[in-house]
């Protein structure tokens, strides 16, 4: 499992977005999530809220749990991360 990479939820916003040859401002002005939400959740430095997850799962309808449950298992990677690292440097 050290092996799998994980990506921050984001990355799949952005992969739809290119892959339907959309910008980020017609994205937000379609779904209502902010221009300054969107650009921090594509570029890792935001979550996906369950406001934001509500609006996505409308737009690509699909379920609310999907994208709540992406960033829920990004922060638990980041979490394990983190005391991992804590750990190493304490010696145990």
């Amino acid at each position: 499992m050290a092996n799998i990479r994980r990506f921050h939820p984001g990355i799949y916003i952005k992969e739809s977005l290119e892959a339907m040859e959309m910008t980020a401002k017609e994205f937000a002005a379609r779904t209502g999530i902010s221009e300054r939400t969107l650009s921090a959740l594509i570029t890792g430095k935001g979550d996906i809220t369950f406001d934001v997850a509500y609006k996505l799962s409308q737009y690509f309808d699909n379920s609310l749990s999907y994208w709540t449950n992406l960033q829920n298992q990004y922060n638990v990677f980041l979490n394990e991360k983190t005391e991992k690292t804590k750990l190493i440097k304490n010696g145990i």
